[in-house]
């Protein structure tokens, strides 16, 4: 049975539960999920010996590690509008994936204008579109990170398309997952920067007694890339 599941992750050392709970109030209702599992990404180890001295007089600013959010309950399609919301309000760097019966979808927000998305679900073959020049130098990845895997996505043995026990291209060496398998969105949110996956972690529901949400859509978001054709 394929896994359906939204959540996104964003570069920020902010806590994200007040900012989620804010930004309930403008959401669309049906966008609204019971909660969030929260996952904070590990603090890079500190500089030691010449490392650190050549830190030192650097006076570079340590970047922010990514946190993730996974929404709980039905809303997971919703996963790209909550990314690119969180973005908007906290000026940042968002990547959101969309899991849904056996495929995967990304998108890269920067402060609420998403730059780049690869479409899977909803696309004969696998389309990645928008400035992947822009989303690679925000991530500080190659483009050829997004160019492979769309790659060995349209690559990847379709039912009907080869012999069975074909062998499937991957990606990147150390991969654990087939392009094509749902979870190898895990592997390629951890060449984006060690984005850490939600499945364990904090979990908070919205408060009792919050008020009524009856928006009927997002409030103040620029129109999302349109989806190839």
């Amino acid at each position: 049975m394929a896994t359906n599941i939204g959540w996104f992750a964003v570069r920020t050392g902010a806590d994200l539960v007040p900012v989620l709970k804010k930004l309930r109030q403008r959401a669309a209702k049906d966008d609204i999920p019971d909660g969030f599992r929260i996952a904070a990404g590990e603090e890079p180890a500190k500089p030691t010996g010449l490392e650190a001295f050549k830190a030192f007089f650097k006076r570079a600013s340590p970047t922010p590690v990514f946190t993730s959010a996974m929404l709980i309950g039905w809303t997971f399609a919703a996963a790209p509008q909550w990314a690119q919301a969180v973005s908007q309000e906290l000026g940042c760097v968002a990547v959101s994936f969309f899991v849904f019966e056996g495929t995967w979808n990304y998108a890269i927000f920067d402060s609420g204008v998403e730059v780049a998305a690869m479409e899977v679900y909803s696309l004969p073959r696998p389309v990645l579109y928008g400035d992947i020049e822009r989303a690679a130098s925000l991530l500080g990845v190659d483009t050829a990170l997004f160019r492979r895997y769309e790659d060995a996505l349209q690559s990847a043995v379709v039912e009907g398309d080869a012999d069975d026990g074909a062998e499937e291209p991957s990606p990147f060496p150390g991969d654990e997952y087939p392009p094509h398998d749902e979870w190898a969105h895990v592997d390629f949110a951890r060449r984006l920067g060690d984005i850490p996956y939600p499945g364990e972690g904090l979990e908070f529901h919205w408060d009792e007694g919050a008020p009524p949400v009856n928006n009927a859509s997002w409030v103040g978001l620029p129109a999302r890339l349109p989806t190839p054709v």
